[in-house]
């Protein structure tokens, strides 16, 4: 270690690939990152997709205009979110099977509360 102008020591940086630990570390490929990536992403989406139909249920027992108001908007987000997400993932036939059918429930439950809703 050298001595520096403020007193302090300074160290070398360390090279992370002579380190022993990293070494020892499995390093995922970028294919193996990315299909990870799309199995989270689907989780994620199946996830918005009940939230979505949740509001929806939600909007439809509750007697308060702007509470119910304020769930189909909430539900008419996740739609969109979704619709945002799945133009650009990739999934497998059983997650886009499942992203579809319920896309097309939501979509349908937020055109009979006159919501405007974007086409697929």
């Amino acid at each position: 270690m050298t001595q520096t102008k403020t007193g302090f020591s300074a160290r070398k940086p360390r090279r992370f690939r002579s380190n022993p630990m990293f070494q020892r570390m499995k390093v995922k490929s970028i294919a193996e990152h990315g299909s990870e990536a799309d199995q989270l992403t689907a989780e994620f989406l199946i996830t918005d997709a009940q939230i979505a139909l949740t509001f929806l249920d939600l909007a439809e027992t509750t007697r308060h205009a702007k509470k119910s108001s304020r769930l189909i908007g909430e539900a008419r987000r996740a739609y969109e979110t979704i619709l945002s997400f799945v133009r650009r993932s990739r999934f497998t036939p059983d997650q886009a099977q499942v992203l579809n059918k319920a896309l097309e429930i939501i979509e349908s439950r937020l055109r009979a509360a006159n919501m405007v809703v974007d086409e697929r």
